[in-house]
């Protein structure tokens, strides 16, 4: 389930990042830079952060360091302002299809892609909370590639996608899955695919508390969860036993004692 906090933040990051690459593309004025500028300078205009710096430094003033050349990678001065419009060009790390276009640090790429070409998106790093929705994390979970179900038949029509991720224990000791901020995997999945569905226990037809499988879960008010029920039976029929026991030594230890 998506709160309407988290909509409205992401709607207010993309439009601001939007704005930021339609109105901050401008090169810097001081000659032989041709860099993005980022700040103002009111003595000279539009200039970039490095010379913003030096003139900041210098108690704003422009001074002869302020013109010193600025040692940046050779690649830096290559690129027009359509190319840094258009950002990177390696693949996106999650949407297939589509280029990167984050900001080009060197040979057309970002400062991710250019430490590591095969760089891909998990759900460890910072743009998963604010790159992907909720439906798509959900895609992204359930996708085998990925490493974050694998498949196992436990006599259903279709095979149980267990998740593999970190897990909690419930009070009655049945294993779930946690995900996406310390929700649990099952739920997460039931509600993003399901959002007007009311809330209650999402059981598993399966019975395999860690299956994330859509077709598997189910939702019922008020009903508690068909596994926990079994796992609540299974450790009372167990007690049953070990009492069993327990009165039957009782039983042959007052038997010895009588015949002796």
């Amino acid at each position: 389930m998506t709160y309407v906090a988290d909509k409205d933040c992401q709607v207010a990051l993309k439009a601001s990042i939007k704005k930021r690459k339609e109105n901050s593309f401008s090169i810097c004025v001081v000659d032989n830079c041709e860099q993005l500028f980022q700040k103002n300078v009111p003595t000279i205009g539009k200039c970039c952060g490095t010379h913003y710096a030096r003139w900041h430094k210098a108690n704003k003033t422009i001074n002869e360091n302020f013109y010193k050349p600025i040692k940046r990678h050779p690649d830096r001065a290559k690129y027009t302002i359509k190319e840094l419009k258009a950002g990177c060009t390696s693949p996106h790390p999650f949407y297939k299809n589509k280029k990167c276009g984050k900001k080009i640090e060197a040979r057309y790429k970002c400062s991710a892609h250019y430490k590591d070409p095969n760089y891909k998106l998990t759900p460890y790093k910072w743009e998963w909370h604010t790159l992907l929705s909720d439906e798509e994390k959900v895609s992204f979970y359930l996708d085998l590639d990925n490493g974050w179900v694998v498949e196992e038949d436990h006599g259903s029509a279709t095979p149980c996608l267990i998740w593999t991720g970190c897990r909690t224990v419930s009070k009655g000791g049945s294993p779930y899955g946690k995900c996406a901020g310390k929700k649990a995997f099952h739920r997460f999945v039931y509600f993003t695919l399901n959002p007007k569905s009311e809330d209650g226990v999402v059981h598993h037809k399966c019975h395999q508390t860690l299956c994330g499988n859509p077709e598997h879960l189910i939702v019922e008010k008020n009903v508690s969860d068909n596994a926990y029920e079994g796992h609540i039976l299974a450790k009372a029929l167990d007690k049953i036993v070990l009492l069993e026991k327990e009165i039957d030594n009782l039983r042959r230890g007052s038997n010895a004692s009588s015949i002796r």
